[in-house]
């Protein structure tokens, strides 16, 4: 794939039953392709915030297991292990709302795909 010379960092909240909390795991990037496009949406109250973001993932630049839920944090850039999400305020930083597996067509194009809103 093209412009794949970014670098993020994805953090997965995983819940431990056993002390019933939340807890996140941080996975560094590299080599991906991110596109955040800032925007407006009508809303009941008037105009909201619709910044969205979509970055790609080739397969050969994906650890093997990645695991991506909505509601995950995705960062631009290398950032450490976090213990909750309000140690990313002031960072540029998206909630992820979708995570797709383009593993199909020419082999060239196969990349993860995931999409998220500020």
């Amino acid at each position: 794939m093209l412009a794949c010379t970014e670098t993020c960092t994805l953090y997965h909240k995983i819940y431990d039953p056993d002390t019933r909390l939340d807890f996140w795991t941080s996975t560094v990037l590299t080599g991906v392709s991110w596109y955040a496009k800032q925007g407006v949406t009508a809303g009941k109250d008037g105009l909201d915030s619709a910044d969205t973001l979509v970055v790609r993932i080739p397969v050969e630049a994906a650890p093997k297991g990645l695991t991506v839920s909505p509601g995950d944090q995705i960062v631009k850039g290398e950032c450490g292990p976090i213990t909750s999400s309000k140690e990313l305020a002031g960072k540029e930083r998206y909630t992820v709302t979708t995570f797709r597996d383009n593993r199909r067509g020419p082999e060239i194009l196969h990349h993860f795909k995931i999409e998220g809103e500020a």
